[in-house]
Protein backbone atom coordinates (compact mmCIF):
# COMPACT_ATOMS: atom_id res chain seq x y z
CA UNK A 1 0.00 0.00 0.00
CA UNK A 2 1.89 3.37 -1.07
CA UNK A 3 2.73 6.30 1.23
CA UNK A 4 1.64 9.87 -0.13
CA UNK A 5 2.42 13.29 1.13
CA UNK A 6 0.32 16.39 0.88
CA UNK A 7 1.66 19.55 1.79
CA UNK A 8 -1.32 22.17 2.39
CA UNK A 9 2.05 24.78 3.24
CA UNK A 10 4.00 26.53 5.94
CA UNK A 11 5.07 23.09 7.49
CA UNK A 12 1.57 21.17 7.63
CA UNK A 13 1.29 18.18 5.04
CA UNK A 14 -1.19 15.06 4.88
CA UNK A 15 0.29 11.46 5.35
CA UNK A 16 -1.28 8.63 4.35
CA UNK A 17 -0.46 5.20 4.80
CA UNK A 18 -1.69 1.93 5.39
CA UNK A 19 -5.07 3.17 5.85
CA UNK A 20 -4.43 5.69 8.16
CA UNK A 21 -4.87 9.81 7.78
CA UNK A 22 -2.28 11.50 9.69
CA UNK A 23 -1.84 15.26 9.87
CA UNK A 24 1.36 16.30 10.62
CA UNK A 25 0.82 19.97 12.27
CA UNK A 26 -2.45 21.56 10.98
CA UNK A 27 -2.07 25.11 9.69
CA UNK A 28 -3.85 25.26 6.63
CA UNK A 29 -5.88 28.44 6.84
CA UNK A 30 -4.30 31.47 5.07
CA UNK A 31 -4.21 35.25 4.42
CA UNK A 32 -5.30 36.58 1.83
CA UNK A 33 -2.11 36.89 -0.96
CA UNK A 34 -0.65 33.66 1.07
CA UNK A 35 0.40 30.95 -1.36
CA UNK A 36 -1.73 27.62 -0.73
CA UNK A 37 -4.46 25.76 -2.04
CA UNK A 38 -7.29 28.09 -2.95
CA UNK A 39 -9.84 27.94 -0.58
CA UNK A 40 -8.56 25.29 1.45
CA UNK A 41 -9.39 25.51 5.13
CA UNK A 42 -8.96 22.91 8.22
CA UNK A 43 -12.95 23.09 8.17
CA UNK A 44 -12.63 21.04 4.69
CA UNK A 45 -11.05 18.54 6.72
CA UNK A 46 -13.05 15.43 6.82
CA UNK A 47 -11.40 12.01 7.12
CA UNK A 48 -8.03 12.15 9.83
CA UNK A 49 -7.47 9.27 12.25
CA UNK A 50 -4.37 11.29 13.93
CA UNK A 51 -2.48 14.82 14.17
CA UNK A 52 0.96 15.41 15.13
CA UNK A 53 2.14 18.62 16.28
CA UNK A 54 5.11 19.77 16.16
CA UNK A 55 5.03 22.69 18.39
CA UNK A 56 2.52 24.91 19.65
CA UNK A 57 2.69 28.69 17.91
CA UNK A 58 -0.35 29.34 15.82
CA UNK A 59 1.40 28.54 12.52
CA UNK A 60 1.76 24.86 13.21
CA UNK A 61 -1.39 24.78 16.04
CA UNK A 62 -4.22 26.44 14.55
CA UNK A 63 -6.87 23.96 13.12
CA UNK A 64 -5.94 21.22 14.47
CA UNK A 65 -8.90 21.70 17.10
CA UNK A 66 -11.45 21.76 14.55
CA UNK A 67 -9.77 19.02 12.65
CA UNK A 68 -10.30 16.81 15.61
CA UNK A 69 -13.56 18.10 16.87
CA UNK A 70 -14.94 17.37 13.19
CA UNK A 71 -12.85 14.01 12.94
CA UNK A 72 -12.46 12.45 16.04
CA UNK A 73 -8.90 12.46 15.50
CA UNK A 74 -6.12 11.91 18.25
CA UNK A 75 -3.80 14.69 18.87
CA UNK A 76 -0.06 13.66 19.75
CA UNK A 77 1.66 16.95 20.86
CA UNK A 78 3.57 18.68 23.99
CA UNK A 79 1.40 19.47 27.11
CA UNK A 80 0.84 23.05 25.86
CA UNK A 81 -0.37 21.97 22.57
CA UNK A 82 -2.56 19.52 24.68
CA UNK A 83 -3.88 22.38 26.97
CA UNK A 84 -4.51 24.93 24.03
CA UNK A 85 -6.49 22.33 22.76
CA UNK A 86 -8.56 21.06 25.71
CA UNK A 87 -9.17 24.80 26.01
CA UNK A 88 -10.55 24.58 22.51
CA UNK A 89 -12.92 22.18 23.79
CA UNK A 90 -11.47 18.54 22.09
CA UNK A 91 -12.46 15.87 24.75
CA UNK A 92 -9.52 14.59 26.53
CA UNK A 93 -9.74 11.40 25.56
CA UNK A 94 -8.34 12.83 21.99
CA UNK A 95 -5.16 14.27 23.24
CA UNK A 96 -2.18 12.29 23.41
CA UNK A 97 0.53 14.35 25.30
CA UNK A 98 3.86 13.56 24.80
CA UNK A 99 7.50 15.22 25.51
CA UNK A 100 9.76 12.95 23.96
CA UNK A 101 10.91 9.24 24.61
CA UNK A 102 7.50 7.55 23.70
CA UNK A 103 6.83 5.21 21.04
CA UNK A 104 2.68 5.00 20.15
CA UNK A 105 1.48 2.46 18.16
CA UNK A 106 -1.32 3.62 15.87
CA UNK A 107 -2.60 0.68 13.95
CA UNK A 108 -1.59 -1.49 10.80
CA UNK A 109 2.05 -1.43 11.58
CA UNK A 110 2.52 2.16 11.99
CA UNK A 111 3.89 3.75 14.89
CA UNK A 112 5.16 7.13 16.19
CA UNK A 113 8.16 7.75 17.90
CA UNK A 114 8.57 11.24 19.79
CA UNK A 115 11.99 13.48 20.20
CA UNK A 116 12.58 16.58 21.88
CA UNK A 117 13.54 19.08 19.40
CA UNK A 118 14.44 22.94 19.50
CA UNK A 119 12.76 25.91 17.66
CA UNK A 120 14.57 28.43 15.60
CA UNK A 121 16.43 31.58 17.10
CA UNK A 122 13.66 33.68 16.53
CA UNK A 123 15.98 36.46 18.97
CA UNK A 124 18.38 36.29 15.93
CA UNK A 125 19.16 37.49 12.55
CA UNK A 126 18.79 35.79 9.11
CA UNK A 127 18.33 35.91 5.90
CA UNK A 128 15.77 33.57 3.90
CA UNK A 129 16.80 35.05 0.93
CA UNK A 130 20.47 33.72 1.03
CA UNK A 131 20.80 30.38 3.10
CA UNK A 132 24.35 30.28 2.01
CA UNK A 133 25.05 33.11 3.63
CA UNK A 134 26.97 32.33 7.18
CA UNK A 135 25.03 34.19 10.22
CA UNK A 136 27.24 34.91 12.76
CA UNK A 137 26.87 36.28 16.51
CA UNK A 138 23.88 36.27 18.59
CA UNK A 139 24.97 33.63 21.06
CA UNK A 140 25.04 33.77 24.51
CA UNK A 141 21.67 35.98 24.42
CA UNK A 142 20.13 35.67 27.90
CA UNK A 143 16.78 34.22 28.89
CA UNK A 144 14.82 37.81 29.22
CA UNK A 145 16.53 39.37 25.87
CA UNK A 146 15.26 36.38 23.66
CA UNK A 147 11.50 36.52 24.94
CA UNK A 148 11.40 40.36 24.49
CA UNK A 149 12.70 39.53 20.98
CA UNK A 150 10.51 36.78 20.34
CA UNK A 151 7.14 39.24 21.88
CA UNK A 152 8.44 42.14 19.70
CA UNK A 153 8.50 39.53 16.46
CA UNK A 154 5.07 38.32 17.51
CA UNK A 155 3.49 41.13 18.57
CA UNK A 156 4.36 43.34 15.14
CA UNK A 157 2.90 40.67 12.82
CA UNK A 158 -0.44 41.88 13.43
CA UNK A 159 0.31 45.53 12.79
CA UNK A 160 1.47 44.76 9.27
CA UNK A 161 -1.66 44.69 7.21
CA UNK A 162 -5.48 44.68 8.06
CA UNK A 163 -5.81 41.58 6.45
CA UNK A 164 -2.58 39.58 8.42
CA UNK A 165 -4.18 41.70 12.08
CA UNK A 166 -7.89 39.81 11.74
CA UNK A 167 -5.93 36.59 10.94
CA UNK A 168 -2.97 36.82 13.91
CA UNK A 169 -6.30 37.75 16.50
CA UNK A 170 -8.29 34.49 14.87
CA UNK A 171 -5.74 32.11 15.43
CA UNK A 172 -4.73 33.35 18.82
CA UNK A 173 -5.23 30.45 21.17
CA UNK A 174 -3.15 31.93 23.78
CA UNK A 175 0.20 29.59 23.46
CA UNK A 176 2.66 29.87 25.86
CA UNK A 177 5.46 30.14 23.09
CA UNK A 178 6.69 27.08 21.50
CA UNK A 179 5.41 25.16 24.04
CA UNK A 180 8.59 22.95 23.87
CA UNK A 181 9.42 21.31 20.68
CA UNK A 182 8.76 18.51 19.21
CA UNK A 183 10.08 16.04 16.58
CA UNK A 184 8.39 12.66 14.99
CA UNK A 185 9.68 9.45 13.28
CA UNK A 186 6.48 7.30 11.59
CA UNK A 187 7.32 3.95 10.67
CA UNK A 188 5.09 2.67 8.18
CA UNK A 189 5.74 -0.92 6.66
CA UNK A 190 7.27 0.87 3.57
CA UNK A 191 10.52 2.88 5.30
CA UNK A 192 10.53 5.68 8.25
CA UNK A 193 9.40 9.43 7.81
CA UNK A 194 11.35 12.11 9.92
CA UNK A 195 9.16 15.08 10.66
CA UNK A 196 10.59 18.43 12.05
CA UNK A 197 8.72 21.82 11.56
CA UNK A 198 11.34 24.12 12.56
CA UNK A 199 15.30 23.86 12.19
CA UNK A 200 16.15 23.34 15.83
CA UNK A 201 18.00 20.19 17.11
CA UNK A 202 20.02 18.35 20.05
CA UNK A 203 23.04 17.12 18.55
CA UNK A 204 22.95 14.31 20.58
CA UNK A 205 19.35 13.15 20.02
CA UNK A 206 19.77 13.86 15.78
CA UNK A 207 22.69 11.26 15.57
CA UNK A 208 20.39 8.50 17.46
CA UNK A 209 17.98 8.65 15.36
CA UNK A 210 17.32 7.25 11.50
CA UNK A 211 15.06 7.51 8.74
CA UNK A 212 14.33 7.48 5.14
CA UNK A 213 12.74 10.81 3.81
CA UNK A 214 13.05 14.02 6.60
CA UNK A 215 10.79 16.66 6.21
CA UNK A 216 12.83 20.01 7.25
CA UNK A 217 12.08 23.21 7.88
CA UNK A 218 13.97 25.37 5.30
CA UNK A 219 13.38 29.14 6.99
CA UNK A 220 15.14 30.62 10.24
CA UNK A 221 18.21 30.76 11.73
CA UNK A 222 18.86 27.10 12.61
CA UNK A 223 19.45 26.18 16.38
CA UNK A 224 21.93 23.75 17.60
CA UNK A 225 22.10 22.91 21.40
CA UNK A 226 20.10 26.03 22.18
CA UNK A 227 22.61 28.13 20.46
CA UNK A 228 22.36 30.25 16.65
CA UNK A 229 24.01 28.07 14.08
CA UNK A 230 27.38 30.18 13.44
CA UNK A 231 27.01 29.40 9.59
CA UNK A 232 24.02 28.96 6.93
CA UNK A 233 20.96 27.09 7.19
CA UNK A 234 22.06 25.34 4.11
CA UNK A 235 24.79 23.39 6.55
CA UNK A 236 22.70 22.79 9.29
CA UNK A 237 20.40 20.98 7.15
CA UNK A 238 22.72 18.85 5.56
CA UNK A 239 24.20 17.90 8.95
CA UNK A 240 20.57 17.17 9.84
CA UNK A 241 20.40 15.03 6.63
CA UNK A 242 23.72 13.31 7.51
CA UNK A 243 22.98 12.48 11.11
CA UNK A 244 19.60 11.29 9.87
CA UNK A 245 20.82 8.90 7.13
CA UNK A 246 18.13 10.29 4.74
CA UNK A 247 17.73 9.36 1.33
CA UNK A 248 14.87 12.39 0.54
CA UNK A 249 14.34 15.17 2.04
CA UNK A 250 11.27 17.28 1.58
CA UNK A 251 11.87 21.39 2.57
CA UNK A 252 8.56 23.01 4.34
CA UNK A 253 8.28 26.14 6.05
CA UNK A 254 9.86 28.06 3.28
CA UNK A 255 6.75 29.59 1.33
CA UNK A 256 5.04 32.79 1.18
CA UNK A 257 2.87 31.34 4.34
CA UNK A 258 2.14 34.79 5.73
CA UNK A 259 1.49 36.70 2.28
CA UNK A 260 3.96 38.78 1.61
CA UNK A 261 5.48 39.34 4.78
CA UNK A 262 7.62 36.19 4.45
CA UNK A 263 7.66 35.97 0.58
CA UNK A 264 9.45 32.71 0.92
CA UNK A 265 13.11 31.64 0.83
CA UNK A 266 15.28 30.66 -1.65
CA UNK A 267 16.16 27.19 -1.42
CA UNK A 268 18.29 27.37 -4.91
CA UNK A 269 21.76 27.34 -2.28
CA UNK A 270 20.02 24.27 -0.29
CA UNK A 271 20.03 22.43 -3.17
CA UNK A 272 23.68 22.80 -4.18
CA UNK A 273 24.90 22.27 -0.73
CA UNK A 274 23.85 18.87 -1.04
CA UNK A 275 25.06 18.94 -4.19
CA UNK A 276 28.35 19.37 -3.06
CA UNK A 277 28.55 17.50 0.38
CA UNK A 278 25.36 14.69 0.21
CA UNK A 279 24.56 14.13 -4.19
CA UNK A 280 22.80 10.94 -2.69
CA UNK A 281 19.85 12.43 -1.18
CA UNK A 282 17.28 13.85 -3.04
CA UNK A 283 16.25 17.34 -2.08
CA UNK A 284 12.53 18.33 -3.52
CA UNK A 285 9.84 20.97 -2.97
CA UNK A 286 6.59 19.36 -3.39
CA UNK A 287 3.54 21.07 -5.21
CA UNK A 288 0.92 21.67 -2.30
CA UNK A 289 -1.57 18.64 -2.34
CA UNK A 290 -0.35 16.70 -5.08
CA UNK A 291 -0.35 13.15 -3.38
CA UNK A 292 3.56 12.66 -3.61
CA UNK A 293 4.36 8.67 -2.96
CA UNK A 294 6.71 8.74 -0.60
CA UNK A 295 9.11 6.11 -0.61
CA UNK A 296 8.99 5.65 -4.29
CA UNK A 297 12.37 4.58 -5.28
CA UNK A 298 14.20 4.24 -2.17
CA UNK A 299 15.91 0.88 -1.34
CA UNK A 300 14.59 0.80 2.75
Amino acid sequence: MTATLDWYGCATFRLKTQGLTLFLDAYIDRVPGADGPPGASADDIEDCDYILVGHSHFDHIWGADRIALRTGAKVIGSYETVRILANAGVPEDQLLPVSGGETIPLGSGVSVEVYPALHSCLWAGYDDQNPSFDCLGDKHVDYFARRACESDLLSGLGKLSADIDVHMRRSDQGCRGDGGTLCYVIATPEGRLFFKDTPGHWSGIMEKIDADVGILAASGRANVDGEPIQGALNDFLVSEAEFLGLKRVVLCHHDAWLGPIFPGGNVAGIREEFAMRRAGCEVLELEYVDGFDVFSGLMV
